[in-house]
């Protein structure tokens, strides 16, 4: 009889045991759960945030480039300082602007804020138009933000919730290389000649280093970006048109080395700065 006793005592005890882990465990997931959502709410937000900065930003260079072309309304004197009456007045007038075109989306300090560093882009715009470096500038910005835009297309394409057909080895070197930068992205170069109808032809200059093993990541991110594009981004395709040039990019190997991504043969030569 006590043996009996003793003996239910421990299943119950182990059923007590069991239920406390099953708990713990269900508190875990709960745990998880809750974090994934918060994590996803924040990326959302963020990315609205970065939407709507970018509306803001066209709106107050319209606005200010409209009233550049109107005899009666006046513009920054850039001699002077940003906080200087004159200005203050220039900045009132971009605030009342886009006020009323984005129906109060943002607040007047928000839009005077941008506003002071729109004045020190035109400042520094006119500053290297005097000493003769704004076309190289403008150049090089357009360059890079290229390489920026590419980058971008092709980490979402890889995070979709439809992914590439990339293996378990491919999916994490595709990420490395995303995680690397815009130095792993091949060059666009503008050209002007034979669009036949296009709005942009863009030559693709491939990387004189790339290893067949990244072309061949990029090929298979690319070709599923085009495969599970919506109407809007063909329409941006289209107008975009990249062509393959027999042209060599000069850009030399990054100084974040990823070794697989760079074909054997150049991984002996002296890496150097990424040019940009």
């Amino acid at each position: 009889m006590k043996l009996l006793e003793e003996r239910l005592a421990q299943t119950e005890q182990k059923l007590v045991d069991a239920e406390h882990q099953n708990l713990l465990h269900l508190k875990t997931i709960q745990d998880q759960q809750n974090e994934i959502a918060t994590l996803r709410a924040r990326l959302q937000k963020t990315s609205s945030k970065v939407t709507t900065d970018r509306a803001l930003q066209s709106e107050v260079r319209r606005n200010y480039q409209v009233m550049g072309s109107n005899v009666d309304e006046t513009t920054y004197d850039l001699d002077l300082r940003f906080d200087c009456l004159f200005n203050r007045k220039v900045t009132e007038r971009i605030c009342y602007l886009v006020d009323g075109s984005l129906k109060g989306s943002y607040t007047a300090q928000e839009i005077s804020d941008y506003c002071k560093t729109y004045f020190t882009h035109l400042r520094d715009d006119r500053h290297r138009e005097l000493n003769g470096k704004k076309e190289t500038h403008r150049n090089t910005a357009k360059h890079r933000n290229r390489l920026n835009r590419k980058l971008e297309k092709r980490r979402t394409i890889v995070r979709a919730d439809n992914p590439p057909p990339l293996s378990a080895d491919q999916l994490s070197l595709a990420n490395e290389m995303l995680s690397a930068g815009p130095d792993y992205m091949s060059s666009d170069e503008s050209d002007t000649e034979d669009n036949e109808g296009y709005g942009t032809r863009l030559k693709v200059r491939r990387l004189s280093w790339e290893s067949t093993q990244m072309k061949d990541i990029k090929d298979i991110v690319d070709q599923h970006g085009i495969k599970i594009a919506n109407k809007r981004q063909k329409a941006k395709m289209t107008y975009y048109r990249r062509d393959a040039s027999c042209e060599i990019s000069t850009r030399p190997v990054p100084s974040k080395l990823l070794n697989w991504a760079v074909d054997v043969f150049y991984t002996t030569e002296t890496v150097t700065e990424p040019q940009q």
